[in-house]
């Protein structure tokens, strides 16, 4: 068996890994739990064996692939071929900007994305200039009517909707609007909440106004790491010539696995989905119950998966973190709008999609959150609290909204 430098067996630690995980509470929102089928496809040789005779039905998979995107998205273009969000997203600043364009989207503070603030793809491959949407710092969502004088007013080229902190619904139709009065361009990015769009639970930002949509294939969809870029028409010869010309190898045994998420999407997703934001809104209002402070009291904590907390009181988001993962809690540190400005994070933001696809309903979320106050507060030692979180974590090891049944965590059955 294969050793590595430090000795330790280079096979086994992904394995103790994944039993550290069935043995938790994974709840960081950016994460997800593909299905052995997912996960048997993308480690699959089907495309790097034989690969003239494959080709032909590679070709129909991605084609499959592409006509299952449209249809339960509304695109009239699907492009594959990036490998992640972030080169999704450059891609599409690519086809859709000129050098040192003014773009409108939201700042790293409100909850936006690295990839289009600054030290991001966006400044250092296109120059572009940041114009950051205004925002309802207390209720984290755009502020609709100052945004639309803004757009009138700067008649920005690029506008950009979407989050990495993701608690509700954005104006796609207001926006929209706006955006064609300008002349300007609506990009949606639905990384965190592409499943749950997929799933019928959230808002079709295609069928809203936006022109393009680009996402991650994995957190809530639950497929393999890789990018999507979604368009209406007009643009999909520029995207599609921008992706050739800056794609070369896009690692193609992903497509296979992309469509099979995708199918369990279509046929499963409207459960998930609904199940996932029933969850987030019981252990948002539970956390809140429990006196942690849960943020966005007054619109409801959260219409997404995602749950946000202020953890200045905890001695900020990174003190917060290790407390929870000391008691084996996994969630993520985050900026919200009123960390100070020493680079101090105090946002934690938690996830349902995992605890979800392994069984776990609204009636367990108050567990969940018991287990998460006593982390914080330590009300009890991270000991105590791990043999708890293990020991209810006992029923819930089987895969569900898949075509699989059994262990969700069967990577390495051959090493004992």
């Amino acid at each position: 068996m294969l050793k590595s430098s430090l000795g330790s067996d280079a096979l086994n630690l992904p394995k103790k890994h994944h039993d550290l995980i069935k043995n938790s509470l994974p709840i960081e929102p950016g994460e997800s739990l593909t299905s052995p089928s997912v996960r048997l496809a993308l480690s699959t040789e089907f495309v790097n064996r034989y690969p003239l005779p494959n080709h032909v039905y590679l070709m129909q998979i991605i084609q499959e692939a592409k006509n299952g995107f449209r249809r339960l998205f509304g695109a009239d273009f699907v492009e594959l071929r990036p490998l992640s969000a972030t080169t999704a997203n450059l891609l599409a600043f690519l086809s859709l900007t000129e050098y040192e364009d003014t773009i409108m989207a939201l700042k790293l503070a409100d909850g936006g994305h690295r990839s289009w603030n600054e030290g991001g793809v966006m400044e250092y491959v296109r120059g572009l200039r940041l114009r950051p949407l205004p925002f309802e710092s207390e209720n984290m969502r755009v502020a609709t009517d100052a945004a639309v004088k803004e757009i009138v007013e700067v008649k920005p080229r690029l506008i950009i909707l979407g989050a990495d902190i993701f608690l509700f619904p954005f104006p796609v139709k207001e926006i929209a609007e706006a955006a064609s009065q300008v002349g300007s361009t609506l990009m949606y990015d639905a990384s965190m909440v592409l499943g749950l769009i997929g799933g019928g639970s959230f808002q079709n930002p295609l069928q809203e106004g936006a022109k393009v949509m680009t996402s991650t294939t994995a957190k809530t969809f639950s497929g393999p790491q890789g990018g999507v870029i979604l368009s209406s028409e007009e643009h999909s010869k520029t995207i599609e010539k921008v992706t050739a010309e800056n794609v070369s190898n896009y690692h193609a045994q992903r497509i296979v696995a992309i469509a099979i998420a995708l199918n369990e999407i279509e046929v499963f997703g409207a459960e998930y989905a609904r199940q996932t934001m029933l969850n987030a809104r019981k252990l948002a209002s539970s956390l809140f119950e429990r006196g942690l402070p849960v943020m966005c009291e007054r619109t409801g904590f959260t219409q997404t998966h995602q749950v946000l907390l202020d953890c200045s009181s905890f001695g900020g988001a990174y003190n917060a973190r290790q407390l929870l993962l000391q008691a084996n809690i996994i969630a993520a540190p985050c900026r919200i709008p009123n960390d100070d400005g020493t680079g101090q994070r105090n946002g934690l933001v938690v996830g349902t999609q995992e605890i979800t696809r392994v069984g776990m309903r609204e009636q367990e979320m108050a567990d969940v959150s018991r287990f998460i106050e006593d982390a914080l507060t330590q009300k009890k030692t991270s000991e105590e609290i791990r043999l708890a979180v293990k020991e209810f974590r006992k029923p819930f090891q089987n895969i569900h909204y898949s075509f699989d049944e059994g262990d969700a965590y069967r990577y390495f059955e051959s090493i004992s």
